[in-house]
């Protein structure tokens, strides 16, 4: 098995994710009116909606740790 050393970067850069993943799951109930959309969530906020994930992808890429994920109608929250 081969050993992967990340950069301090990219572990800032995955826990931002983590805190952003989270903030998805918290504020569900408040993107319902977006359903079916795409949104793209930075140190918490909502920084923009899109009907494809690559908009989103395209638009946001030098944010680090940005979350982005389809807006769906149920109530499913992932935990990490």
């Amino acid at each position: 098995m081969e050993n992967i050393t990340l950069t301090p970067e990219q572990i800032r850069s995955f826990r931002k994710f983590s805190d952003n993943f989270e903030s998805f799951n918290r504020m569900h109930n408040e993107l319902q009116s977006h359903v079916g959309k795409y949104v793209a969530i930075s140190d918490g906020k909502v920084l923009g909606y899109a009907h494809t994930k690559e908009e989103l992808l395209g638009k946001f890429k030098t944010v680090p740790g940005i979350f982005i994920e389809q807006i769906t109608e149920n109530n499913l929250l992932w935990i990490l």
